[in-house]
């Protein structure tokens, strides 16, 4: 099964959360931007976690998809526009006790996926 988020604040995470409940002898995959990451990290919030949920989150540092609008990059308004951050996942994984690995190499993603828990693998493509 797949779901695919429109450009924001579309649930995906909680979709994620929702099968990976739903289907506790599979695991499943989530591949979230980072906004829509931070926008819906509330999925994470409950107590019962599933433990065969993967989170890959790939960390651009905001909106890519602002950045196809015309002119929208050059501008001065272009920070908010596309939500700029310097944020990592790294405060939500210590508050909630999930497993975090920052992507490195291929052997941070060996680690994610023969994780036994609940995990996030963190690409921060924009060298934060």
């Amino acid at each position: 099964f797949c779901n695919r988020g429109i450009n924001g604040i579309e649930g995906s995470l909680s979709t994620a959360v929702g099968a990976a409940l739903a289907e506790p002898d599979k695991t499943v995959y989530c591949v979230i931007g980072d906004l829509s990451f931070f926008y819906d990290q509330n999925a994470l919030w409950q107590a019962n976690r599933p433990d065969n949920l993967r989170i890959l989150l790939i960390n651009s540092g905001g909106g890519e998809i602002f950045r196809s609008l015309p002119g929208a990059a050059s501008s001065p308004a272009y920070p908010m526009i596309a939500g700029e951050h310097h944020l990592t996942a790294e405060h939500i994984c210590r508050q909630y006790g999930i497993r975090l690995i920052t992507y490195t190499d291929e052997s941070s993603v060996n680690d994610f996926v023969s994780s036994n828990c609940l995990t996030i693998l963190e690409y921060n493509i924009c060298g934060q």
